[in-house]
């Protein structure tokens, strides 16, 4: 049976960032490093909705501005009706951007603050535990191999001068005795160096033990680190999203009243409201005609 290669592949930190390397932390590194990668996405997040903050709190005012110097006084009628809503909604608007402000700081940008933090604490621990592990295994590491070292040498030694005396036939009773007791002394040498070696030879693997179960344990965490982060800021942009498509609906709302006001606004109407309120009378002032002077000066002689 072929199984597919989603099938044959695990996908868990856990089971792919080792190496052969004694004491290599290439995996861990990696890692650490996509944890800290995670850490500046989730600040450059952070940063983002701080901005954005400020453009709508900056924008708000701006409309808020706008709206309360708007003149427009003279106007009268149904286009007048319109104007002031058309105002009124416009300062509206600017108190819902204040608003969405207001939400972008205390429902999104603080949560993922306190959501960082709290993810910094879990990092560090991790990374001290793992660390820590590396550590100790690091320094079993130097220390066996000293002992090796320590105890090749003494063993080497100690050869040499049993292949010494295999050859000393020629030597003096004194001699001899004086070669053996240094060979024997040597032979207790290379012992205690071999008993030293074996123990810490035990005590690395019982500390590469205690490191790879700290490694793993390590990983899976750093792995729910991830997905947490990873679901979180999914969470928080769709929520973004949220607030902004509903801050969009609201401000059609209240241009739809607007757009409800311009349906009633009437030039005929506003025309006999003003021709009713302003008008100076219905009568035309007389054609003049001409006048003779000397018609005019006959007339006021009679």
């Amino acid at each position: 049976m072929i199984l597919h290669l989603t099938e044959m592949t695990s996908y868990k930190f856990e089971d792919n960032f080792w190496e052969t390397d004694f004491t290599g932390v290439l995996g861990f590194e990696v890692l650490v490093k996509r944890l800290k990668d995670g850490k500046k996405m989730a600040q450059d997040f952070e940063d983002f909705l701080k901005a954005r903050a400020k453009i709508e709190e900056t924008y708000a005012k701006e409309m808020q501005r706008l709206a309360r110097n708007a003149h427009g006084e003279t106007e009268i009628g149904t286009l007048r009706a319109s104007w002031d809503s058309l105002k009124y909604e416009t300062e509206s608007c600017s108190r819902e951007h204040f608003a969405v402000s207001q939400r972008m700081t205390s429902e999104l940008e603080r949560t993922v603050k306190d959501f960082k933090d709290k993810q910094k604490d879990s990092r560090k621990r991790v990374e001290d535990a793992v660390k820590k592990a590396q550590s100790t295994k690091k320094a079993s590491y130097l220390n066996e191999a000293k002992a090796k070292q320590d105890y090749y040498s003494k063993c080497r030694a100690a050869e040499k001068l049993e292949e010494t005396c295999s050859k000393s036939g020629h030597l003096s009773e004194k001699k001899l005795d004086e070669l053996k007791a240094k060979m024997k002394r040597a032979q207790l040498a290379a012992e205690a160096a071999d008993a030293v070696y074996v123990e810490a030879v035990r005590q690395l693997d019982e500390n590469r033990v205690v490191w790879e179960k700290e490694m793993e344990i390590g990983c899976k965490q750093m792995q729910e680190i991830e997905q947490d982060r990873v679901v979180f800021l999914r969470g928080m942009m769709w929520k973004y999203c949220n607030v902004c498509s509903s801050m969009a609906v609201q401000e059609d709302e209240m241009y739809e009243t607007v757009r409800q006001s311009l349906e009633k606004c009437d030039d005929e109407l506003d025309t006999r409201a003003f021709v009713e309120v302003k008008r100076t009378g219905h009568d035309r002032p007389a054609a003049i005609e001409y006048i003779s002077f000397y018609d005019m000066k006959a007339s006021t002689q009679r």
